[in-house]
């Protein structure tokens, strides 16, 4: 099982560190993907190295897309190829994940206009079936409050990859 997380400028590193560090522990494949370039840097000036670009990966050999929130959702309301790839996992019946601020790219569009989900305070507005919540799982579509429920998130990402043995272990390990 594998996991793609595309990036670009003014994401949010505490959410992209929590996901990443708590998939890896569980062994899943964690691909970062840079949506034009490999250097990008989060909303609080850190910069960091993808591997590879987006354009270099065949989306095909993932099984869930994770945004991470933060201001990258700007620019991924005005990526066609962002959008494109959420098409693509939705319409294949993959797991697409948004951190916070990013669920608003998938209700963009129309995504969640039948779904419950939750977002980021201050954009509440742009999730038509709104639930409190830190986690909220409806069909293939996952989203997640705020920042500090990345964990929360990942856990529950490991808990689909991987079991409920292996989501519980990485909580041992973790203290959570």
């Amino acid at each position: 099982m594998s996991v793609l997380i595309p990036l670009t400028d003014g994401f949010s590193h505490i959410e992209l560190a929590s996901v990443v560090e708590i998939l890896r522990k569980a062994g899943v494949n964690v691909q970062l993907a840079g949506l034009v370039s490999t250097i990008v840097e989060s909303e609080e000036r850190l910069k960091i190295i993808t591997s590879k670009r987006l354009t270099d990966i065949n989306i095909n050999d993932y099984n869930i897309l994770v945004l991470v929130g933060g201001l990258q959702y700007k620019r991924f309301l005005k990526s066609s190829e962002i959008k494109n790839i959420i098409k693509i996992f939705i319409k294949n019946k993959k797991i697409v994940a948004a951190l916070s601020q990013s669920a608003v790219v998938p209700a963009s569009l129309g995504l969640l206009d039948d779904r419950v989900a939750t977002v980021y305070p201050g954009l509440e507005k742009n999730i038509p079936k709104l639930r409190e919540g830190k986690v909220i799982i409806d069909k293939n579509i996952i989203t997640t409050h705020g920042p500090l429920c990345a964990p929360v998130f990942a856990i529950k990402l490991v808990e689909i990859l991987k079991g409920k043995n292996e989501a519980e272990k990485i909580k041992k390990i973790l203290v959570i």
